[in-house]
């Protein structure tokens, strides 16, 4: 059977997932993946689905992500303490496992595409003008 979305319910909220949404049966093509946390219900509606499935999201992202929250805690956008070159990123890789050549990013279309990845977005949340900048491997 091919579904137009799938469902994950009972999350617990404690628990961060990576679900993904399959499609040409036995679990063959990975068509959707989202990551979730601090919600017990997550719904994919990239259909066509032929079945779905979920894992837990690895500690060691989770652990980088708090590393670098408490980083941009100590030091906000536009302190220098402690700091004696940067360096801007070339690369985003989102949480659907999208990846974009941000190199030539400047400004507030470099922040705008930073402030989707740091809430978590998909590539399907990503504007059309950044489209040109997805990469494919």
């Amino acid at each position: 059977d091919i579904f137009p979305s799938v469902g994950f319910y009972g999350i617990p909220t404690s628990w961060t997932l990576s679900v993904r949404g399959h499609s040409g049966g036995n679990c063959r093509n990975t068509r959707e993946v989202q990551r979730v946390a601090n919600t017990n219900f997550r719904c994919l509606t990239n259909g066509w689905f032929s079945g779905g499935g979920y894992g837990f999201a690895s500690k060691k992202r989770g652990a980088a992500v708090d590393a670098l929250s408490e980083l941009s805690a100590r030091f906000p956008a536009g302190s220098q303490e402690g700091c004696t070159s940067y360096a801007k990123p070339d690369l985003l890789l989102l949480a659907d496992g999208g990846k974009y050549d941000i190199a030539g990013v400047e400004g507030e279309a470099l922040t705008e595409i930073y402030d989707l990845a740091k809430a978590g977005a998909n590539s399907s949340d990503v504007d059309e003008e950044f489209s040109a900048l997805k990469t494919v491997e």
